[in-house]
């Protein structure tokens, strides 16, 4: 029987990909990564699609479009909250 794990998350994922970058460039990356976030145009698009969402207006075209961008938001959120505990702050 294989005890290897069934499913593996995002976040583990991108611990495995930020093991791979030495402390020394990690910390300086850290400080771009911290700043990571989505442009207006699109936190406004995102806006729309949720009110569409609300309002169960939206279309099979546009939930998916919104579920591309909640992915990625969960991502940037990752991306920050490592860089953020690696620099030893909880604020930007």
């Amino acid at each position: 029987m294989s005890t290897e794990k069934a499913t593996v998350t995002e976040g583990e994922i991108l611990s495995h990909a930020i093991e791979t970058i030495g402390q020394t460039h990690w910390r300086q990356l850290a400080k771009v990564l911290s700043k990571l976030a989505l442009p207006e145009r699109d936190l406004d698009r995102v806006d729309c699609l949720l009110e569409k969402n609300r309002n169960a207006a939206i279309s099979d075209q546009e939930r998916a479009e919104l579920e591309k961008y909640l992915r990625v938001g969960n991502f940037l959120d990752l991306m920050r909250a490592r860089a953020l505990r690696e620099l030893g702050r909880t604020t930007v």
